[in-house]
């Protein structure tokens, strides 16, 4: 038997196979009421108590630079301080900040030891957001990183 380098056998074998499954499976009649199928099953171990341990009552702090979208007085960015820990999440209003003063910002954070997480709004636009990422790289990145925007002219 000559074999054809171009047919697809295996495509056609699982298309039987699957409605030859999807037949099958429509047959088995539904459980009734009153009875309840298990399919699966997930034993979760029991922690020993022990006097050593302490509640995890630590807070965790995040930066984050958010990019706003235009139309904003102050500047298209904001620097939102959020503290998470075991009585909620937590942030502060955030300073709005002008695109002058960015890196500069981020230069303080940076002699803090904090890096902001940078989250763009749906609707900002990407000359802010792509600004944010090269003073990002600019601040942090070091002498091996490097952020290339090239800005296209749409008018010609």
């Amino acid at each position: 038997m000559k074999k054809n380098r171009n047919s697809h056998t295996w495509l056609f074998a699982f298309t039987d196979l699957s409605f030859l499954l999807l037949i099958s499976l429509s047959m088995v009649p539904s459980a009734p009421d009153e009875m309840t199928l298990s399919f699966s099953g997930l034993d979760v171990p029991a922690v020993p108590e022990n006097s050593n341990m302490v509640e995890m009552v630590g807070v965790r702090e995040a930066w984050e630079l958010q990019v706003l979208p235009p139309g904003g007085e102050e500047g298209p960015y904001r620097l939102v301080h959020a503290t998470a820990s075991s009585q909620g999440r937590r942030e502060d209003e955030g300073r709005v900040i002008a695109t002058e003063t960015l890196i500069d910002e981020l230069e303080r954070l940076r002699s803090l030891g904090v890096r902001p997480e940078l989250t763009p709004e749906k609707n900002s636009t990407s000359q802010d957001f792509l600004y944010a990422v090269s003073s990002l790289a600019r601040v942090w990145g070091g002498d091996k990183s490097r952020a290339i925007v090239t800005t296209v002219n749409p008018e010609g």
